[in-house]
């Protein structure tokens, strides 16, 4: 005798009583219409990325890999700063070579740039000046009589003997601090900041 047919080998649960009292396969059950199950897609048919890439692409899309890159123009800053480089020329390597008339020339300049703020121009600007007032003066206290109380002609020594040399560090100085403090690509600027409030407090009314 053969062995029991393909469908009786199945389990319990795959059979049901027919009318006339046999056992009869149940039919494998199929998905209701609209609730397949959805393929998964093969690593090689992905969605190829704009480097020619197969992967998955990063959030934000294919172009979201790394931040901007911001890099170093001098053309596009010489366009949108003209004023500030001016006096910047002049503040710093006229300061260096020939303090006046040019370091005034630049100081001039770049009270008139509405890019800088009232606090970098004062520190720019003012602190110069203040630095070369205070070596004359520790010098000057140096060198003074002890027995005159008040040595005017020390300071007058020291004023023409290294008021100059103090002038042109400070001018070097004060025109490195004005070129950092001008704004990046993408900062507004103090005008750009104040045009915006004014706008912001018109639109509030």
């Amino acid at each position: 005798m053969g062995g029991p047919p393909e469908s009786m080998s199945a389990s319990p649960d795959a059979f049901r009583q027919d009318g006339a009292g046999g056992p009869r396969a149940i039919p494998p059950a199929r998905p209701e219409p609209g609730r397949e199950r959805p393929a998964q897609a093969h690593p090689a048919l992905r969605p190829e990325q704009a480097d020619g890439s197969h992967g998955p692409v990063p959030v934000g899309g294919p172009h979201a890999r790394a931040g901007p890159k911001v890099a170093f123009e001098p053309i596009s800053v010489i366009r949108r700063f003209p004023r500030e480089l001016l006096s910047l020329v002049l503040l710093g390597l006229g300061g260096l070579l020939l303090p006046f008339p040019l370091w005034p020339i630049g100081a001039l300049i770049a009270v008139t740039s509405r890019v800088w703020s009232a606090g970098d121009k004062f520190v720019g600007l003012v602190g110069p000046l203040a630095v070369t007032a205070a070596g004359v003066g520790v010098i000057g206290a140096l060198n003074k009589n002890p027995s005159i109380p008040v040595d005017l002609h020390a300071y007058v020594a020291a004023a023409h003997a290294d008021a100059s040399l103090i002038m042109r560090i400070g001018a070097a100085l004060g025109a490195a601090y004005l070129a950092a403090r001008l704004p990046r690509r993408g900062r507004p600027t103090p005008a750009r900041r104040s045009a915006d409030r004014r706008r912001d407090l018109l639109r509030g009314r």
